[in-house]
């Protein structure tokens, strides 16, 4: 699916709507360069998930980060490419986590 949005405020508002509408299963992949705003519209898809009150940033330095929502939302960073993706996939579902949210170039 491709989406065009012309703002930050558009791009998390976007992200918020599709955060409302996950059940808990659900894996996504964001593709882009630097500054494309991925992390704005995971700011929004948190937030549709039920995270309010959290800050959300980019997990580039920190590589995974968890978000106690509705249910378990991991954001994950393989944009440097230094992870093992399947391997990644494997441990995140020994987890039982209920949503992914992975960024790659």
């Amino acid at each position: 699916m491709k989406i065009l949005t012309h703002s930050p405020e558009e791009t998390e508002e976007f992200g918020r709507k599709l955060g409302l509408k996950l059940k808990g299963d659900e894996l996504i992949a964001l593709y882009g360069e630097l500054g494309s705003g991925k992390t704005v519209l995971v700011r929004g898809i948190i937030k549709g998930a039920g995270c309010t009150d959290v800050e959300v940033k980019s997990p580039s330095f920190i590589w995974v980060v968890e978000y106690e929502c509705r249910f378990k939302v991991f954001h994950v960073d393989l944009y440097r490419g230094e992870m093992d993706f399947p391997l990644l996939i494997g441990w995140l579902n020994i987890c039982q986590v209920d949503v992914s949210i992975y960024f790659w170039r």
